[in-house]
């Protein structure tokens, strides 16, 4: 089965919980990390070597199939 090649929006503080849980899923991939803040994007992207970082998520769709979305109401 392909991996499918996840993307992650909004690296707030709530996110490290949604990673910890997608990491287990053996068909998922993390493949992009974006948040307006580049330095947690990246901090959050530093287990993935290659990932893609960006503060732009229209970006990321080269590098992803499938998003989560964790952003403030």
């Amino acid at each position: 089965m392909k991996k499918i090649k996840l993307g992650i929006i909004g690296c707030g503080s709530m996110m490290k919980n949604h990673v910890a849980g997608v990491q287990h899923l053996e068909n998922v991939e993390l493949t992009a990390f974006a948040d307006v803040v580049l330095d947690r994007a990246k901090y959050l992207a530093e287990d993935w070597p290659g990932a893609y970082v960006t503060t732009d998520y229209t970006t990321m769709v080269d590098h992803v199939d499938a998003v989560l979305v964790a952003l403030p109401h």
